[in-house]
């Protein structure tokens, strides 16, 4: 089964929010809202559906290098 991922990466501290949902349309709009209210344009937000967390690790390493 996939999961779905919303990651908000702050590129200048490096913190990172990693929220997973089973239904990615649910997925979608979280980063939509997220987007809509991110308080700086140094705020990633991204949704990525993989098989497990740490896939999305794999994939997606750069978020988590300094998590």
């Amino acid at each position: 089964m996939m999961t779905s991922f919303v990651i908000e990466y702050h590129r200048l501290s490096g913190e990172l929010s990693v929220t997973s949902f089973s239904d990615p349309r649910e997925a979608s709009d979280e980063r939509f809202r997220r987007n809509q209210n991110r308080e700086s344009k140094d705020v990633e937000v991204v949704t990525v559906t993989t098989d497990s967390l740490e896939s999305l690790k794999r994939s997606h390493s750069r978020y988590f290098l300094r998590a």
